[in-house]
């Protein structure tokens, strides 16, 4: 049913062990009539190497319109998550006008994995961001949507940035 989906990926798998940050939703793809999800990853471990990467990447896989709902789509991966699966890179010429080149996920081979280098991300990305500016003050870091938020004076008034 997928096999559509899965031809726009190389045929070479990589296992990586992936630090999920959070689902960012799932299209429908009218030629194929299914769903994609997608989440992105605060941190990738490629296991062939051991390298690390904090790059956002793009994680893909396909479901039916009943499995969007249930733990196969939306509740396959939760936040901070960290997992062991096979991936896939998109074929080149497919991805050469997106911005990020994205991963389809051929299997889960493992949903919960410890992994000491993607806890040090997972550890990091938690330690606040405050900068002190001179005109707004403190302002501190929402890495969630990448904003900064604080509270200045304006016109004898607390206002939230």
């Amino acid at each position: 049913m997928f096999e559509e989906f899965y031809e726009m990926y190389e045929p070479e798998e990589q296992e990586v062990v992936a630090l999920i940050n959070r689902c960012i939703g799932g299209g429908f793809n009218w030629k194929g009539n299914f769903w994609e999800m997608t989440v992105v990853t605060l941190g990738i471990m490629f296991c062939d190497t051991g390298k690390v990467s904090t790059k956002e990447e793009r994680l893909d896989w396909p479901v039916t319109e009943e499995e969007r709902n249930s733990d196969k789509g939306w509740g396959r991966f939760g936040k901070e998550q960290i997992c062991r699966l096979k991936i896939r890179q998109m074929k080149e010429e497919l991805a050469k006008d997106l911005v990020v080149r994205p991963w389809c996920i051929s299997q889960v081979v493992k949903a919960h994995e410890d992994c000491p280098e993607l806890q040090a991300v997972l550890d990091e990305y938690h330690k606040p961001v405050v900068i002190q500016d001179q005109v707004l003050g403190e302002l501190t870091l929402d890495k969630d949507y990448d904003t900064f938020e604080g509270e200045i004076q304006w016109c004898g008034k607390d206002v939230s940035l």
